[in-house]
């Protein structure tokens, strides 16, 4: 399921949601550091004196926070929004991002509760071609809105530019 986040550079977490992701996230952020670190010493396997139990062992602490982390190691900071596939599931998630006054967007089930979701899209949460169509058309919205922001940029740079060029243009003729 991460393949279509990593298509539109959003990040995720798609394993269990750690206490403490959003409200506690310098605590996050060193994690994360580590991972980093350790990705660094398996690119160089540059492991040092360590023996081959040790190496084991980082091994596995590395695929450990990958599968917890790997998801929001690039991230900057906290996100904007919050997109949630199962309520019921990450109530802590939903209640971290109240705190923090982050909108959640979230598929809700008629088993849920629709307390703390800003914006409901009513649905399955528990079938995988649900869960695969939901991810499609959000995916879908944020490549669209990446791409009509970017235009949007362009278009405003093009006319600062003419804008400019017009200006030295009137200072000239203004001058002569």
């Amino acid at each position: 399921m991460c393949i279509r986040d990593r298509r539109c550079g959003m990040y995720y977490i798609n394993h269990r949601w750690l206490g403490g992701t959003l409200t506690n996230y310098k605590t996050i952020r060193n994690s994360i550091r580590k991972l980093k670190r350790l990705d660094k010493v398996f690119e160089k396997e540059d492991f040092g004196d360590n023996n081959k139990k040790e190496i084991l062992g980082l091994s596995r602490e590395r695929t450990k926070l990958e599968r917890s982390l790997g998801g929001i190691k690039n991230m900057p900071g906290l996100p904007d929004a919050l997109f949630v596939i199962d309520v019921k599931v990450e109530k802590i998630a939903i209640e971290e991002a109240k705190k923090l006054k982050i909108p959640v967007v979230a598929v809700v089930d008629t088993n849920c509760s629709l307390e703390n979701v800003d914006y409901i899209i009513p649905g399955n949460d528990d079938s995988k071609k649900a869960i695969s169509l939901y991810l499609k058309h959000i995916v879908d919205n944020i490549m669209v809105a990446k791409s009509t922001k970017k235009s949007v940029k362009i278009e405003a740079e093009q006319s600062t530019d003419t804008e400019n060029i017009e200006t030295e243009q009137s200072v000239k003729n203004e001058t002569e």
